[in-house]
C-alpha cells in the first residue's frame, strides 16, 4: 500500500504544480498589456505549451472534454499547416504581382509566396497557439466538475481584481497604464490592456460571471434565517453563503462600474444586452426540481418569476443609467459615423483581391495601407481591423470560414447539451453562453480577440464552462427552497426545514 501513497501523493503534487503554472500563464497574458509584443507572446505561448504538455502527461486526455479537447489540438494543426501551405509560391495574380514588384526589384531572386508577411507567419500561430493551448488545459486540469466550479471562480475573481486595480489606477494616476505613461485614452479606463474597446470585452465578461455567481450564492441563503438576525441575539446562519453573494456582488458592481469607465460604447451596449440575457435564462431557463418540491400554482410560479426578473434587470439599467454619461456623450458626438465602419469596403476589396488563398497571418498591416481610403481619415495606423471576421477572411482565406464554422458547431453543441443536461449547473452554462455571446459580437466590431491576452482569458472561461456543459448529472440533493431561482449547493446537502423558524 506504501507505493499506492507514494503515488497518489506524487500524481496530486504534480497536479498542484500544473495547476499553479496554469494560473501563472493566465495571469501573465492578462497582465503583460494583453501579450501583444512579441516578446511577451512568445513567453506567454511558450510556457502555456509547457503546461499542457505536463498536464498531458500526468494526467492524461480529459474524459469529460475529450472531443473539444481534440477538436482543438486538430484545429491548431490545420491551421499551421495552411499557414505553411500560404508561405510556399504561389501564381500570383495582378494585384499581388504589383505588391511583389517592389520585393523583387531589390531581391530579383525572391519567389512571390501566398503570404504577403511570410515572415511573421510563426508570431501569428503563437497568437492563436496560447488561447487554444490554454482551452485544452483547462480541459485536462478541470476534468471534474468540482474542480471546473472552482476554476470558473478563480477567473471570475481574477477579472474582479483586475477592475479593482484598474479603477483605483485611473482614479489615481490616470495618466500611467500599470508601470507605464499611458500615451493613449487618457480619458477611458483600459485596465491591464492599450485599447479600451479590448477592455470593455474583458470588462463585460467578467461582469457576466460575476453576476451569475452572485446570483446564484444569494438564492442558497435562506431568507428565513436571514431574518432571524432581526432578533435580539440573532446570529448568521449561513456566513459562508452570505459572504460569497457580497464578495460576488461587490465585484461584479466593480467590474461593471469599470466596464463604463472605458468609455467602450459598442462594448457597453453589448455586455448591457448581455446582462439582460443573462437574467431571463436564471430566471426562466431550464432549473433543477427537487421531485418533492411542492409546486405553487402555473400563474403564480410565473409572476413570480416575472417579478425577479424586473428586479434583476433593475439593477444594471440603474446603474447604467448613472454612470453611462459618457459613453452616451461618445454618442452624441460620434454616432454611428466611426472610420471603422467606412474601412469595411477597403479591407473587402482586399479580401476578393487575394481569396481563396489569403493574404497570410498578421499579413493586415502590410495589405490595408494599399486599400485606405482617404475619406474615412489618413490619423493613425491600422495593424489590426476592427472586425475579427473580415480579417480572419482576409488572412486565411477559404480556410478561416471552414474552421468558424466548424469552431461555432462544436460551441454551440457544447451549450446546446449543457442546456438540456445540466439544469443542477444551468447558471454557469447561462454564464458561459452569454460570456460567448458577448465577445463573438464584439467581435464584429472591435479586436478584442486578435488580442492574445484577452483571448487567453476569454479560453480560460469556455474551458472549465465546456467541461460542467458534457458532465452528466447525477444523483443531486437539493435544497427545497421556494426561491424559483434556487439552484443546488455545491455539497449537495438538503437544508433543515425544522431551521426556518429559528
Amino acid at each position: 500500500m506504501e507505493p499506492a501513497r507514494a503515488d497518489n501523493g506524487l500524481l496530486r503534487f504534480s497536479r498542484q504544480a500544473v495547476t499553479l503554472g496554469y494560473w501563472c500563464v493566465l495571469v501573465f497574458a492578462v497582465m503583460s498589456y494583453g501579450a501583444n509584443a512579441a516578446l511577451s507572446l512568445s513567453l506567454a505561448s511558450a510556457l502555456a505549451c509547457v503546461v499542457l504538455i505536463l498536464a498531458f502527461l500526468t494526467q492524461g486526455e480529459p474524459s469529460t472534454g475529450r472531443k473539444p479537447f481534440w477538436f482543438a489540438l486538430g484545429l491548431l494543426l490545420a491551421l499551421s499547416v495552411w499557414s505553411w501551405v500560404q508561405t510556399l509560391p504561389w501564381p500570383a495574380s495582378p494585384v499581388e504581382q504589383g505588391l511583389w514588384q517592389p520585393v523583387r526589384t531589390l531581391a530579383p531572386e525572391t519567389q512571390a509566396s501566398g503570404s504577403v508577411s511570410s515572415g511573421d507567419t510563426m508570431l501569428g500561430l503563437l497568437k492563436a497557439a496560447l488561447p487554444i493551448s490554454v482551452f485544452m488545459a483547462s480541459l485536462v486540469l478541470f476534468d471534474r466538475e468540482e474542480r471546473a466550479v472552482r476554476a470558473f471562480k478563480v477567473v471570475a475573481t481574477l477579472g474582479g481584481v483586475v477592475a479593482i486595480i484598474g479603477v483605483l489606477q485611473f482614479a489615481m494616476t490616470p495618466d500611467v497604464l500599470l508601470l507605464q505613461p499611458k500615451l493613449f485614452y487618457r480619458d477611458s479606463l483600459t485596465g491591464p490592456f492599450v485599447n479600451r474597446n479590448t477592455a470593455g470585452t474583458f470588462f463585460g465578461v467578467a461582469s457576466i460571471m460575476l453576476l451569475a455567481l452572485a446570483v446564484h450564492a444569494a438564492t442558497k441563503i435562506d431568507r428565513y434565517r436571514l431574518l432571524s438576525l432581526l432578533n435580539v441575539g440573532g446570529r448568521l446562519e449561513q456566513p459562508k453563503e452570505v459572504a460569497a453573494a457580497g464578495a460576488f456582488g461587490g465585484l461584479f458592481l466593480v467590474a461593471l462600474a469599470a466596464e463604463f469607465l472605458t468609455n467602450s460604447r459598442a462594448a457597453t451596449v453589448i455586455t448591457f444586452v448581455s446582462l439582460v440575457c443573462l437574467i431571463l435564462l436564471l430566471t426562466f431557463g431550464p432549473r433543477y426540481r427537487p421531485p418533492r418540491r411542492r409546486r405553487r400554482a402555473g400563474w403564480k410560479r410565473t409572476a413570480r418569476r416575472i417579478g425577479i426578473a424586473a428586479v434583476l434587470v433593475w439593477i444594471p439599467l440603474l446603474v447604467f443609467s448613472v454612470l453611462s454619461s459618457r459613453v452616451q456623450q461618445r454618442f452624441e458626438e460620434s454616432g454611428a459615423v466611426d472610420p471603422r465602419f467606412c474601412a469595411i469596403h477597403a479591407i473587402w476589396s482586399a479580401t476578393a483581391d487575394h481569396w481563396p488563398k489569403g493574404a497570410g497571418l498578421t499579413s493586415f498591416q502590410e495589405v490595408y495601407p494599399a486599400y485606405r481610403e482617404p475619406a474615412c481619415g489618413v490619423h493613425g495606423i491600422w495593424d489590426k481591423a476592427h472586425n475579427f471576421y473580415l480579417e480572419g477572411l482576409l488572412a486565411l482565406g477559404i480556410f478561416f470560414p471552414i474552421a468558424l464554422i466548424a469552431s461555432a458547431g462544436v460551441i454551440g453543441r457544447i451549450f446546446w447539451k449543457g442546456f438540456a443536461g445540466r439544469k443542477s449547473r444551468s447558471y454557469l452554462v447561462a454564464a458561459g453562453f452569454c460570456a460567448t455571446l458577448l465577445v463573438a459580437t464584439h467581435a464584429a466590431f472591435d479586436f478584442s480577440l486578435q488580442i492574445p491576452g484577452f483571448a487567453t482569458f476569454f479560453a480560460a472561461v469556455l474551458g472549465p464552462v465546456t467541461t460542467i456543459c458534457l458532465k452528466k448529472n447525477g444523483p443531486v440533493q437539493t435544497s427545497a427552497s421556494e426561491n424559483p431561482l434556487r439552484l443546488p449547493s455545491d455539497n449537495g446537502i438538503l437544508e433543515n426545514e425544522g431551521l426556518r423558524g429559528a
